[in-house]
């Protein structure tokens, strides 16, 4: 896979940095992982394996559910973070937030597909889907996908859609697996923006819960049930530029959703 210059184009809040000199040596940092924030009495921070709580993110202004990339120190020594004491009371890890980038820009997966048999004005190609780098947090969706051409300042929107009602396929392992089709359109170029092309991994967040509830209505009362699907996405147009030419992923992404996620 091409090593890609990696960009973030959304804000990032520093929060207090930490030295790692005189650290316990049970002391780790969680780097640039993906979380959605859950705001109550307390601010948690959901990860994909774990719930945080850090007291120093406690004054952070932030909304419901809203996505970032989490740097995280984590002291695994910690009385408070022994595995009884989070499964029996607190439900959470303790540590500190090194620092956060996002908000992350939050989309919702359709369950009725786009029209792929054409191009509208201002599709956008995709170079590549980065398919082995994804999480699924609280029925939220991180993607990492990387646009072709893209300009310096440019303002894009995303879609990811699905047709339930489709003919799916099942692999040799006996899996049935969905097609997703994720497309990518220009909104504007701000004027200030220079004709800098930007090779740059984009993070987006999709939420899918309608896709659980419709695909099986049951799947809140599933502990654990998996989902796989590939993303369909387009990395050319025809001659006429009327019709996309579709590319799809050659991994499977695996979701286990369970009543938490």
């Amino acid at each position: 896979m091409k090593k890609v210059k990696l960009l973030f184009l959304v804000t990032c809040l520093s929060l207090s940095l930490y030295s790692c000199l005189g650290d316990s040596p049970t002391t780790m940092v969680l780097g640039a992982r993906e979380g959605v924030v859950e705001v109550g009495t307390t601010k948690l921070i959901h990860l994909k394996e774990h719930v945080f709580y850090a007291s120093n993110f406690q004054s952070v202004a932030v909304d419901n559910d809203a996505c970032y990339l989490f740097d995280i120190r984590f002291d695994s020594g910690d009385p408070l973070n022994k595995t009884s004491i989070v499964e029996d009371s607190t439900g959470y890890y303790t540590g500190d937030v090194i620092s956060i980038t996002g908000p992350i820009d939050q989309f919702t997966l359709s369950t009725t597909l786009t029209d792929t048999t054409v191009a509208y004005r201002n599709d956008r190609l995709v170079t590549s889907m980065y398919d082995e780098k994804y999480a699924l947090i609280k029925g939220k969706l991180f993607l990492y996908t990387q646009l072709k051409e893209r300009m310096s300042l440019e303002i894009d929107s995303f879609s990811l859609s699905v047709d339930l009602q489709q003919d799916f396929e099942v692999d040799d392992e006996g899996r049935k697996i969905y097609d997703f089709y994720f497309r990518a359109f220009e909104i504007s170029v701000p004027e200030e923006s220079d004709s800098t092309i930007v090779s740059e991994r984009l993070v987006k967040v999709f939420d899918i819960n309608e896709f659980f509830r419709k695909a099986d209505p049951s799947w809140e009362e599933d502990h654990a049930k998996e989902y796989h699907f590939r993303i369909n996405y387009p990395t050319a147009f025809n001659s006429d530029t009327t019709v996309c030419i579709w590319s799809r992923t050659s991994n499977i992404y695996t979701l286990e959703v369970t009543s938490t996620n």
